[in-house]
């Protein structure tokens, strides 16, 4: 026995559709992907959008580099390298300039203080040294 396929009205059938579509909550619906995901790849204004902000940035970048506000990171760590070993080696002359003069100075005076000044005056001199 074959039993004959139920048919149901058309407009029930309708009506069914159209209840379960507004009933379904809004996050749940079958909405269509945003541009930039459709395809895999972002649509023409997205990616103008982003080539232009990326423009400007670049702007900026070379505004703040011919105005002195932006400096080479390179031409910084080589300044900051050779500075560095300046004082190094300017620090490192105090010792034998200096103990002549603190041997002399104890001599004629065992006074702390006249060490304590003499020291003082070499790394001071050696500092204002470097600023020039």
């Amino acid at each position: 026995m074959e039993t004959s396929p139920v048919s149901t009205p058309v407009s029930t059938q309708v009506s069914t559709q159209v209840s379960t579509q507004v009933s379904t909550p809004v996050s749940t619906r079958d909405a269509p992907a945003p541009p930039e995901t459709r395809s895999g790849a972002p649509d023409y204004q997205t990616s103008r959008a982003i080539r232009e902000a990326y423009t400007a940035r670049l702007a900026k970048l070379d505004y703040e580099e011919r105005t002195g506000k932006l400096l080479n990171a390179d031409e910084v760590k080589v300044r900051h390298f050779n500075l560095a070993r300046l004082l190094r080696d300017r620090m490192q002359q105090i010792p034998r300039k200096v103990a002549p003069l603190i041997v002399s100075a104890v001599i004629a005076q065992p006074d702390q203080r006249v060490v304590e000044e003499l020291l003082m005056d070499s790394i001071r001199e050696a500092l204002e040294e470097l600023t020039r």
